[in-house]
């Protein structure tokens, strides 16, 4: 009797610590703060592409620009969570290597775009039956471009709200957005301090002294508005294929408001004058068609065919075809590109 009681006293005693490895087994282990944070990250992706003009194929030797250029693209991404709500803070910086012979007045070659920031609420709103999806967005971008800082840019603000599709493989994507610009100036312009050499150190733009500024390449963009379409097919997550189209429209500051007695009255063969006062205009069409190959885990290669120019052709009859130009060969603004990306 003694000895039992001794067995059962050893089991109760037991039991507890038994509990509790038998919980610490079922319960899983919390996430180390490295984890949580290669998770926050997923999404982030470095690539490097090499890209040809078109205007480097063009036959006729007095009209070709061989334009050749390498590409960087590091865009970081961080997910996380407020207060229900999932967030993702963004971050992109393209910056590129002419290697042909550059045609800008200064023989620049390397060149970079401006820091895109950007916050946004990916899938807000998500209905799983019909595949339907809203993604509200906003950036900033930071005027980290020699174009940018030359046309005294403080930087430029949009928002953007994004309706998708996605079932079977295949996403439709429609985008809207907004932006406003903040120059400091309402011309593009160079000062005297500001004043550019070409690579044998002659004066670009030359300046006379008690300018407020001594060369205008136009006006600066004010506001403006994107539409965006996109089309993509994925086939088991390993080759997918997409095309996409955006149309920017740009309205500019003023150079006048005013018709005075020289405002020119002359008209164009359409009867319409060709001197305008008042906000201008700028239509700019983006199309690209990609197909891109998941080579292994997180890393494929994509080869793309990017067009960007004017929406109408030079006599403004015209919309131009958005994803090759048929129209202009030699300035370039269609280009072919093969890349690498490794993505988390």
């Amino acid at each position: 009797m003694h000895r039992s009681l001794s067995l059962l006293a050893c089991l109760l005693m037991a039991a507890p610590a038994v509990a509790a490895a038998a919980e610490a087994e079922l319960t899983p282990a919390q996430p180390t703060l490295s984890a949580r944070l290669l998770e926050g990250f997923s999404g982030s992706a470095v690539g490097v592409a090499e890209s040809v003009g078109l205007g480097t194929l063009v036959a006729n030797e007095n009209a070709r620009t061989p334009t050749v250029a390498t590409q960087l693209s590091l865009a970081p991404r961080f997910g996380f969570e407020a207060r229900g709500t999932k967030l993702a803070l963004a971050a992109r910086q393209n910056l590129s290597f002419e290697q042909t012979r550059p045609d800008n007045p200064t023989g620049r070659r390397f060149d970079l775009d401006d820091l895109r920031l950007g916050l946004a609420a990916p899938k807000i709103l998500a209905h799983e039956g019909t595949g339907l999806s809203f993604t509200p967005s906003l950036r900033y971008l930071v005027p980290t471009s020699y174009a940018s800082r030359w046309s005294g840019s403080y930087g430029n603000l949009g928002g953007a709200l994004g309706l998708a599709w996605s079932k079977l493989g295949i996403e439709l994507s429609y985008g809207f957005g907004l932006n406003k610009g903040f120059p400091r100036y309402e011309a593009r312009s160079v000062s005297e301090a500001e004043t550019m050499t070409d690579p044998d150190g002659r004066a670009v733009v030359l300046c006379r002294g008690a300018e407020g500024f001594c060369a205008s390449s136009g006006m600066n963009p004010n506001w403006g508005l994107s539409n965006a379409l996109s089309a993509r097919y994925s086939y088991k997550k390993r080759v997918s294929v997409a095309l996409s189209y955006v149309l920017i429209n740009q309205f500019h500051y003023a150079a006048t408001d005013v018709a005075d007695p020289y405002t020119s009255k002359k008209t164009d063969t359409d009867g319409n004058p060709v001197v305008k006062v008042g906000a201008g205009r700028s239509d700019v069409v983006w199309g690209t068609l990609e197909v891109e190959v998941a080579l292994v885990d997180h890393l494929s290669l994509g080869l793309s065919i990017v067009n960007v120019g004017p929406a109408k052709t030079r006599d403004n009859k015209r919309l131009r075809f958005p994803f090759f130009d048929t129209e202009s060969a030699a300035d370039n603004l269609t280009s072919f590109s093969l890349g690498l990306t490794a993505s988390l």
